[in-house]
């Protein structure tokens, strides 16, 4: 769950930061991140070349273990990988004296175009990379990560479509015969790649057939200098496609093809010491985008940055082991457009760009007038954030007018998010809390003592302390507890602060004897003499404690576990008991269409997602049954958080719809409420003199009355906004968190629904029976 930095449906609440379930290593930056833009216009030549850009120290990038290797899409069509062709034609040297004529449009070297089905590999033989392409692929870029045997890094795309064209691949050749074979298949170089092996320096290569966009004067220049280079492309109008950086004998050189095809403006040559120099650079140049990035062989970098290539998102990471880029390419929908290789002690690191390659979206009420002005921000939000999946749902009069989901459930294997994928909701679970312990104050639910549950029933005196499910107190009662009531739980006055308990799951199990992740229950008697922070009732502390103290009161109360109680009372009445669940600790349990979690793209590069177990069930135990808490790293998302104690406080997944329509009880809006009105103006919403913005265990916008909460939990976040007032509800959910992104989001859903607002008044349709989820009362 997050910090509650809440952005209000119209205005800005002032919440006091508290957190719940944060990795510890959240705001860690990672060196080896991207650079990704879109397209913000374009500067001038000038300024390109007058913004040559030099440094000092070269940067090397962290590096881990592991690698395999990884498809998105196949294809089963058969290429041409080259035959006998008695047309020959020279290639032609790029910039005379006099400069050049602009030439057709640009062809597609770089593979920024339209979406394709692609494949890459990591580290593949001659015989794996042939197999592929007898299924209808091509090569758009090929590394060598080793002479011999000979290996290979590589990019393919389908050979069809805009993509499909007549080429040939070669390695093992000397720069003759690279030449000679270019001109006997009448064909223009793409790509290039030097290596020495056992016979000296060699080549590999891709080639087109010289026909179409792809008949353009063109040249390779072969052991060049970076200064022959940037005077072709800054004083003779070459534009250059590729370079490659070597060295024979200690002497730096460069192999660079260019061509006379200006399209939106020249290439830029950028040469830097640190890659965040060639950042830097792109930062302030955010027309251009990287298609190469070569690390120079004595350090440094040289780089192409391409004027508006075609796409508006893209990306770049350096270091990365194959696993990530499997990982990367999944969660941005992206596909790989450049990739450079290297061996390292660690094993093989790839710097990669990549390109756009589309955004699954599935959902229901596609025929809503209105839906692009939620689509085309949302799209974009997840490209641009990096979120896997995202999902929503919007209902107006208890009516689901539109839902629906964007990317991916998982990265791998790939599965596509749904309308029913689940997503972990954080703090947005908190209302569960709240309205069970209303629904049974309404019901006439007593404490064990027999008297009548109200909002200002002492919670610990008359409920928890003693109670056959919490127990007595581990030492001396605090008996400051006696004061502390319903009501100031629910609205985190009841003087509790600091570290919260359901984190702390190691030290509450050491002191009850337990070698397992404590239960709410469990968690409430090890708090019972404890001291508190401050006098109840005089200050507000958001407290992700409080959701597990009312869960165990709703336990005593019912005789039931709270999961089973909300899933009969709060849920079943709209048949949402599949929809909204606890989601797991561990990830192979996870629920059926939940989504899988992730952290974010800094943590996982860096290996901060790697936090110690807090789901004590993964602990292993040393001999003697002493668990070894101190050894154990888990991922974040599953492990590092105690969902298991935390159904309330954050730990629910459900899908945006199920959610919504859940909601649409609380506040009435489907005619067949789960509290009474009264409750829900004079309990739910009823908020403390001390946080005029907050009541039971939801936010409130005292200036139009929506009630609204935020949730970012191990991989999950999203808000909940009932707009009390439009009789409107919307949920938005997704498989990652990272809590810059929340105000954004919410921002966001605003701005769609002011846009909308129209379309959504007019609609009568309701497509929660398109979701197997009964509709709403008549």
């Amino acid at each position: 769950m997050a910090l509650l930095t809440f952005a209000a449906s119209v205005r800005a609440q002032d919440f006091p930061q508290g957190t719940f379930f944060v990795n510890p290593a959240l705001d860690r930056q990672v060196p080896t991140l991207r650079k990704r833009d879109a397209d913000r216009g374009s500067q001038p030549l000038q300024r390109l070349i007058t913004d040559e850009i030099i440094a000092t120290q070269p940067h090397e990038p962290p590096v881990s273990s592991g690698f395999f290797q990884r498809h998105l899409y196949r294809a089963d069509r058969k290429n041409n990988r080259g035959t006998d062709r008695s047309k020959r034609r020279s290639a032609t040297p790029v910039g005379g004296p006099g400069g050049l004529t602009l030439g057709p449009p640009s062809p597609v070297e770089f593979e920024f175009g339209p979406n394709t089905g692609w494949w890459w590999f990591d580290n593949a033989s001659e015989a794996q990379i042939v197999e592929r392409l007898d299924q209808g692929f091509r090569l758009v870029d090929i590394e060598v990560v080793q002479a011999n045997p000979i290996r290979f890094a590589a990019v393919l795309v389908q050979n069809t479509g805009p993509y499909a064209k007549t080429w040939w691949w070669y390695f093992d050749r000397t720069e003759a015969e690279v030449r000679d074979l270019a001109t006997q298949n009448n064909a223009r170089l793409i790509r290039v790649q030097p290596y020495e092996s056992g016979a000296g320096l060699r080549f590999a290569t891709i080639m087109v057939r010289e026909t179409g966009q792809d008949n353009t004067t063109w040249t390779w220049l072969d052991a060049t200098s970076i200064e022959d280079i940037r005077d072709r492309v800054y004083n003779r109008n070459a534009r250059i496609i590729d370079i490659e950086p070597y060295e024979i004998r200690g002497v730096p050189l460069y192999s660079a093809l260019l061509d006379n095809a200006l399209t939106g403006g020249p290439n830029a040559v950028l040469t830097h010491s640190q890659a965040s120099g060639i950042g830097a650079w792109i930062a302030d140049n955010p027309g251009y985008k990287l298609v190469d990035l070569e690390r120079r062989p004595s350090g440094g970098w040289v780089a192409i940055a391409a004027r508006d290539p075609g796409l508006s998102y893209w990306w770049w990471y350096l270091g990365l082991r194959a696993e990530d880029i499997l990982h990367l390419t999944g969660r941005h929908f992206a596909r790989v457009v450049d990739i450079e290789a290297r061996q390292t002690s660690a094993g093989l690191r790839f710097d990669i760009a990549m390109t756009n390659n589309g955004l699954p979206q599935q959902g229901v009420g596609n025929n809503f007038t209105a839906r692009d002005e939620y689509d085309r921000r949302l799209r974009d939000f997840v490209k641009r954030r990096g979120l896997p999946g995202l999902g929503m749902a919007l209902v107006k009069n208890g009516r689901l007018v539109y839902a629906q989901s964007y990317g991916l459930a998982r990265t791998s294997p790939t599965e596509v998010a749904t309308a029913e994928t689940l997503f972990r909701i954080g703090s947005n679970s908190k209302i569960t809390a709240a309205v069970a312990m209303l629904q049974l104050i309404e019901a006439n639910a007593v404490t064990p003592a027999g008297q009548p549950v109200t909002m200002n029933t002492r919670i610990f005196q008359d409920i928890l302390s003693g109670s056959s499910g919490v127990g007595s107190a581990l030492g001396t009662y605090n008996t400051q507890l006696d004061q502390v009531t319903v009501q100031q739980v629910l609205q985190h006055i009841a003087g509790f602060g600091g570290i919260n308990p359901i984190t702390n799951t190691e030290q509450i199990a050491v002191a009850l004897g337990i070698e397992r992740t404590p239960t709410c229950a469990e968690t409430v008697r090890w708090m019972l003499d404890r001291p508190l922070s401050t006098t109840p009732n005089s200050n507000y502390f958001y407290y992700n404690t409080g959701p597990c103290i009312i869960t165990a009161a709703v336990e005593v109360l019912t005789g039931q576990s709270f999961e089973a109680y909300i899933r009969d009372s709060l849920f079943a009445p709209y048949g949402l008991e599949n929809l909204i669940l606890r989601s797991s600790d561990i990830f192979a349990n996870r629920a059926p269409g939940e989504a899988e979690h992730y952290s974010t793209v800094a943590d996982r590069l860096s290996g901060a997602e790697f936090v110690r177990a807090r789901f004590l069930e993964l602990v292993p135990s040393w001999p003697g049954g002493v668990p070894d808490y101190a050894d154990m790293l888990v991922r974040f998302p599953y492990g590092g958080i105690p969902l298991v104690n935390g159904t309330a406080p954050g730990g629910l997944a459900a899908t945006p719809a199920a959610y919504a329509r859940f909601l649409a009880g609380v506040d009435g809006s489907d005619g067949n409420p789960l509290i009474s009105q009264s409750s829900f103006d004079n309990r739910l919403t009823a908020t403390s003199p001390f946080n005029a913005g907050y009541g039971a265990f939801v936010a409130v916008n005292s200036a139009n009355g929506d009630v609204f909460h935020n949730g970012a939990v191990g991989g999950g976040l999203g808000w909940y906004v009932m707009k009390t007032g439009d009789d409107v509800i919307w949920t938005v959910f997704a498989n990652s968190s990272d809590n810059n992104d929340l105000n954004e989001l919410n921002q966001i859903m605003i701005a769609a629904y002011n846009a909308a607002r129209p379309a959504i008044d007019a609609s009568t349709d309701d497509h929660f029976p398109d979701l197997g989820i009964p509709a709403v009362s008549p």
